[in-house]
């Protein structure tokens, strides 16, 4: 946290501006840990008023990085002091602009929630980032390969310029072995909404089956295999709304 030489104006104004501020109303749902929580606008509405009132302003701004953005929060007081943090989230090697919004959206919110004091989230005393550190290894992208730009008219796109993605649940894994020149080898067929990609990878499988269980929502990166109307599996996240 970065603050001016001086705050004595601005914690006395904060002070009384959170007296007055109303909690947050949770106006989203996270459909993965069905729990819900204040969107960027809901926390805006709350605080916005009070801290007028009080001579007290949001100021945020964000710049992007190496497979990252940083979102800095700031609450300046009509005196001119401040105090301020910064938050890096990470947005994957090959960001395209919906991905770096989102980001942007979830570090504005979090930012404002944490600097002016609102509860952003239902209070679950922990158990869903417990639950998501031990049981689910897929929460971050996991990347074998660059994506391809080509497309194929059988999928479903979302940004052919990018890549080609699938969303929906894991509905289905299957394994095949096999032995080669170049010695044993296993292949693993996903569907995801329907569609069905395969991987040679072991941590995109154990992905896969983690997401399978816990049943969540997922984006399946995938580009055109080798033979016609087949689909690799390049990368697999959680869906998770931001």
């Amino acid at each position: 946290m970065t603050t001016s030489e001086q705050i004595n104006e601005l914690a006395a104004a904060l002070a009384k501006a959170q007296g007055e501020i109303t909690p947050a109303e949770f106006d989203a749902s996270n459909p993965h840990f069905r729990s819900k929580y204040a969107s960027l606008a809901s926390i805006t509405a709350a605080v916005k008023a009070p801290l007028a009132k009080n001579g007290l302003a949001v100021v945020q701004g964000a710049s992007a990085g190496e497979g990252s953005v940083t979102v800095t929060t700031r609450i300046i007081h009509a005196s001119g002091q401040f105090i301020g943090s910064e938050l890096t989230l990470p947005v994957g090697e090959r960001a395209t602009p919906q991905a770096v919004g989102s980001a942007i959206t979830y570090g504005r919110r979090y930012g404002m929630a944490a600097l002016v004091g609102v509860v952003a989230e239902e209070d679950d005393d922990g158990n869903n980032a417990t639950a998501n550190a031990v049981q689910s290894p897929a929460a971050a992208v996991v990347k074998t390969a660059a994506p391809s730009a080509q497309s194929a008219s059988s999928a479903p796109l979302e940004d052919a310029s990018e890549a080609i993605r699938w969303r929906g649940k894991v509905d289905r894994i299957e394994e095949k072995t096999g032995t080669s020149a170049k010695g044993p080898w296993t292949i693993t067929r996903v569907t995801v909404g329907g569609s069905v990609a395969s991987t040679f990878d072991a941590k995109l499988r154990e992905a896969a089956e983690a997401l399978q269980k816990l049943e969540a929502d997922v984006v399946a990166e995938v580009r055109p295999g080798r033979k016609a109307g087949s689909f690799e599996l390049v990368a697999l996240e959680e869906d998770l709304p931001l």
